[in-house]
């Protein structure tokens, strides 16, 4: 166990040794003598010229490993000694319960867990007894790992779907302790396009929309020449004269608000999903002219 599998240093107190070079129906001992107290052995009949032997329980020490067979009465000189197998079993502190980086979890939210970042970067907290790794695992799918440096580490390319993130701490000797799991939602699908009627409205309505997907909506600033928004932030850091918003359900009627746009403007309608995807802008254009002033005539 550990790090390497040929340090003989491991955390498996109840060692199993391979031995070659045996007679078929020997009888076999095999002896593990530590540094300092008395040798413990463990005993087996070959049944054939290899076989193996394991301690029901060793003390954390070091040991020399010796083995004799005998065969019709005669004793076979001792094996050369395997020297400096190392037992240390010890219990290592779970580690903190992983939590999502606040700049990976994008969208509406960033503490739901839901994000269509899918080369999210893990936070891990607190100290470690060895190298700490974040493992990624989704059923169907190969798991996906990173070593934790300076609390954080970054996950390579997730699929969309649901993934059980966990963190191990281990030594050497390949004693470990694994956290609770933390589950994320992979989304990096775009919301559908939206539709709305072309229609020219004034700055003091509210439009009836309806779209395929949870999230929000914008109304926004278009033009010819206008580079498509890329993702809220691109649309909301911009002047408010030129988009409104209003949260969706999908399938599920609503009404945006006209009121504070600029006049003699046209605009797309966007929907932003939960994770933050951004759709299509919708093919139809809403056009804001000012609303009309009343006249008053005398008597």
């Amino acid at each position: 166990l550990g790090t390497s599998s040929t340090d003989n240093n491991t955390a498996d107190d109840t060692p199993t040794f391979a031995l070659t070079s045996l007679i078929s129906g020997a009888s076999v001992t095999v002896a593990a003598t530590p540094s300092s107290g008395n040798a413990v052995t463990c005993s087996f009949t070959s049944t054939s010229t290899s076989g193996s032997c394991t301690f029901t329980s060793l003390l954390n020490q070091t040991y020399s490993i010796t083995a004799v067979q005998s065969f019709g009465g005669v004793n076979s000189d001792t094996s050369t000694a395997l020297a400096n197998v190392v037992i240390n079993k010890a219990t290592i502190s779970r580690p903190a319960r992983p939590d999502l980086e606040t700049s990976s979890d994008s969208g509406s939210s960033n503490s739901d867990d839901l994000t269509n970042d899918n080369t999210p970067t893990i936070n891990v907290s607190g100290t470690f007894t060895g190298t700490a790794t974040v493992t990624a695992a989704k059923m169907g799918s190969t798991s996906v790992t990173c070593s934790v440096s300076s609390s954080t580490c970054t996950l390579s390319t997730l699929s969309d779907g649901v993934w059980i993130i966990t963190v191990t701490d281990g030594d050497a000797a390949g004693n470990s302790a694994t956290s609770e799991p933390l589950s994320i939602t992979i989304d990096t699908t775009a919301p559908s396009t939206p539709t709305i009627t072309a229609q020219t409205v004034s700055d003091k309505e509210n439009i009836s929309i309806q779209v395929a997907d949870s999230g929000t909506a914008f109304l926004n600033y278009w033009t010819a020449n206008s580079n498509a928004p890329t993702s809220a932030t691109s649309i909301t850091s911009t002047q408010t004269q030129f988009w409104n918003s209003v949260e969706v359900v999908a399938n599920t009627q609503a009404l945006i608000s006209t009121v504070g746009l600029g006049t003699g403007y046209n605009y797309k309608l966007y929907v932003v999903d939960q994770a933050g995807n951004i759709s299509s802008g919708s093919t139809n254009l809403v056009k804001v002219d000012p609303a009309s002033r009343p006249t008053i005539s005398g008597p």
